[in-house]
């Protein structure tokens, strides 16, 4: 898989998701690991994907955005469990806090 369908399949998974869950594929590409994320219409309401991986994108050395329910980052590949990690603990406190 080349690193520019990873959107696409993450976009074409987003209506099987179960509520309040986040799809995130990874592909490696040259400059390391591309990652796409995406919250279908039950995912986590308080969860901005494009701010969130803007931010646990930034924390590991690479780069990220997108909008409220799809985005993505560009990370080193030695980070991607670090980032996963991130990931997961951000979307806990939000969602967890209601906001």
């Amino acid at each position: 898989m080349t690193e520019r369908i990873s959107g696409a399949i993450a976009s074409l998974t987003t209506p099987s998701l179960a509520r309040g869950k986040l799809v995130i594929v990874a592909v490696r590409s040259p400059e390391g690991v591309k990652i796409s994320l995406r919250k279908g219409r039950r995912g986590p309401k308080q969860v901005n994907v494009g701010a969130l991986l803007k931010r646990v994108a930034g924390a590991v050395g690479g780069s990220g955005g997108g909008h409220e329910n799809a985005g993505g980052a560009s990370i080193p590949a030695e980070k991607l469990g670090e980032l996963l990690d991130l990931i997961d603990q951000e979307v806990g406190r939000i969602a967890g806090s209601g906001g």
